[in-house]
């Protein structure tokens, strides 16, 4: 039969016929937060493993719009003709290293080179008008940018506002 001969704080002593058992409890607490802990840090690696990769994802996707963004309302601009234009913010993701902008015959590129995950990738987009002035910006910060598309006598002109 078994018994408790006392309770406190410290300790807990149970008797089994003639044998005593003290702080079995605690051991046996110790052992399942251990075999707790070794199952669950494993997977918060993991998740902390899968959270970078579908940040870097994110990051490299953003970069892709900027770029098909100036392109698409370059284009937009040179479309509409002379004395048009607009402002617009564009997002620039931490990936982004060299934003540049530049032309290429009769038409034009924005090639914006950012970091991915197998190392540095150049994301090209075309312009199919000249663009007036080249556009390079060199280790940009993260955050927003404002540009200033317009277009005269069937030439876009890029500038950082």
């Amino acid at each position: 039969m078994t018994y408790i001969n006392s309770v406190s704080d410290k300790s807990c002593e149970i008797r089994h016929g003639n044998k005593t058992s003290k702080g079995q409890v605690s051991s046996e607490l110790l052992i399942v937060v251990a075999i707790i802990l070794v199952l669950f840090i494993p997977l918060i690696v993991g998740f902390y493993l899968k959270i970078s990769e579908v940040n870097e994802s994110i990051s490299e996707v953003q970069a892709q719009l900027v770029a098909s963004r100036i392109a698409s309302l370059a284009n937009s601009i040179g479309n509409l003709g002379s004395s048009s234009g607009v402002i617009t913010d564009i997002y620039l993701p931490p990936s982004i290293e060299e934003l540049n902008v530049a032309s290429l015959g009769s038409g034009s590129e924005v090639v914006i080179r950012a970091r991915v995950r197998g190392g540095v990738s150049e994301l090209v987009e075309i312009i199919k008008f000249p663009v007036e002035k080249t556009i390079n910006i060199e280790n940009p910060r993260e955050g927003m940018i404002r540009l200033e598309i317009s277009s005269e006598k069937g030439v876009v002109k890029i500038n950082k506002v």
